[in-house]
């Protein structure tokens, strides 16, 4: 019986005139339909730059595609507009052509973006914040962790973290892991400081220099993750200390000399305690509920884990299971291992997809070989009652320029709903060192044939202004969830 009705109208193009019909249906039955026309605004100025090329449009899974962008630095004035304080956070979705539909700022970075149930979005606040955010870009609920709220309420530009309505949650950060479980939980991942016997790690970082030529003292504290189960309310639920199932003395890790990022996640995150050494940067955590096991990607320990999720016949929840590495409990029986990589994916056959971004491998350039590093999409399957990995495919680029793809950091691999794969080149540099982000639709070769890039998206114009993408996820639309039901 309302006379007043609001419906959300999304997946506009920018400066675009569409033709609006609306329906309006009585109770008896009989309606009537209103002819209207909307002009669609341009796009803001300092968007980031996004460039596409789609080859095959029949073979790329339908939806529209959302991805976060972070802009590196004011860049070269001659060749683009420097940013604003207003555009530090974005979230950005395009459709099949590779055309912006859909757009989301902030004045706080953006890290990772997962869809609900309920057609919303949750989005990681610079590390600190879990925010869920419906399509018209109006914040639902607002979590705030110890280091927003305590710790370092601030950014460096002096922006604060929480507002009026922003709840406090016992943990103490919820960084590059965040998602929505089917029971409404939430996992994400979150910090932890250790203090070191000093003793332990004497002699460590003996000769050891950092970027500027400084020497690198031995370790006192690191910085460790927990994975962390909340309810939707921010309550703990449960939580997965990585320091129960590895010791930094017997493995210290790829990070434990190495004077901390002081801008880099979870470096900053105590700023009271100096020195901290970031030993396992966890950045994935899922469960996989056809094994009951919780996946974790370590990328300071190369390492992907497999964690009992909830107790069932064959053990308890919490207890570690196998894990995938060169010096795991896993034997590799055919491929190469993973190393510094990122968003470990299950794929409910007991295989895994995973993004090796390949810091550090051995035969490549700077370590020992002649080979140009690269970073691939890899796909293993897991056997831990046989104690083996197998490699079962892969999937390498190369850059315009000819060489291979080396994403240093960032990046992600998703299974879509076509049986492609939704490939992230997170953190690649050019020659000149901007940092940019590539994001392809790879339809995996069958049989020996060659993969097929079939959708092709360059983020950042690799000339100027750094912009790099974490993640992307292809939504069906942009009316999922129960925002679908609606209306379309």
């Amino acid at each position: 019986e309302a006379t007043d009705h609001e419906l959300a109208l999304l997946g506009m193009r920018a400066e675009t005139t569409y033709d609006v019909a609306v329906t309006a249906v009585a109770a008896d039955g009989s309606q009537e339909t209103v002819a209207l026309t909307f002009a669609t605004g341009s796009l803001p100025r300092h968007m980031p730059v996004v460039d596409a090329t789609v080859s095959e449009p029949a073979a790329m899974a339908p939806g529209v595609t959302i991805f976060n962008a972070r802009i590196w630095g004011p860049g070269d004035s001659a060749t683009c507009q420097p940013p604003t304080p207003e555009d530090a956070g974005w979230i950005i979705g395009v459709d099949a052509e590779g055309e912006v539909v859909w757009y989301y700022r902030t004045l706080l970075e953006v890290t990772d973006v997962s869809a609900t149930g309920r057609g919303t979005l949750l989005v990681s606040v610079h590390d600190v914040i879990i925010r869920e955010i419906d399509m018209l870009g109006t914040t639902v609920r607002e979590l705030g962790t110890r280091v927003a709220t305590e710790y370092a309420p601030v950014d460096f530009a002096g922006n604060g973290y929480v507002g009026e309505d922003t709840v406090p949650i016992e943990v103490d950060s919820a960084h590059h892991e965040l998602y929505e479980r089917p029971d409404g939980n939430l996992i994400t991942i979150s910090t932890e400081v250790i203090d070191l016997d000093p003793e332990a790690f004497v002699g460590l970082c003996d000769g050891v220099v950092d970027l500027d030529g400084n020497p690198v003292s031995d370790p006192t504290a690191i910085i460790s993750d927990v994975v962390v189960e909340l309810t939707p309310d921010g309550e703990v639920v449960q939580e997965w200390p990585l320091a129960d199932y590895f010791d930094p003395e017997e493995r210290p890790g790829a990070e434990m000399c190495a004077n901390p990022n002081p801008i880099a996640p979870p470096n900053w995150f105590y700023p009271d305690r100096g020195d901290l050494r970031d030993w396992t940067h966890a950045n994935a955590a899922v469960v996989d509920d056809a094994t009951n096991t919780l996946l974790v990607s370590i990328r300071h320990l190369d390492a992907v884990i497999g964690i009992r999720y909830a107790e069932d016949a064959d053990g308890p929840a919490g207890e570690l299971l196998w894990v995938l590495s060169p010096d795991g409990t896993l034997e590799l029986v055919s491929g190469e291992h993973s190393l510094h990589g990122h968003a470990v994916e299950p794929q409910g056959d007991g295989t895994i997809l995973y993004y090796d971004n390949g810091n550090r491998r051995p035969g490549t350039i700077p370590e020992g070989g002649d080979v140009p590093p690269y970073s691939r999409a890899v796909l293993y399957r897991i056997d831990p009652a046989s104690g083996t990995a197998e490699q079962l495919w892969e999937h390498r680029d190369v850059t315009p320029e000819g060489t291979p793809v080396f994403a240093l950091f960032l990046s992600d691999a998703d299974r879509l709903a076509n049986g492609d794969v939704l490939i992230t080149h997170g953190g690649v540099a050019t020659d000149d060192n901007v940092l940019y982000s590539r994001i392809v639709e790879v339809v995996p070769g069958a049989d020996g044939a060659e993969d097929r890039i079939v959708f092709d998206l360059t983020v950042g114009d690799r000339t100027g202004l750094g912009i790099t993408s974490y993640r992307a996820e292809r939504l069906p639309s942009l009316y999922f969830g129960e925002l679908g039901s609606t209306g379309d």
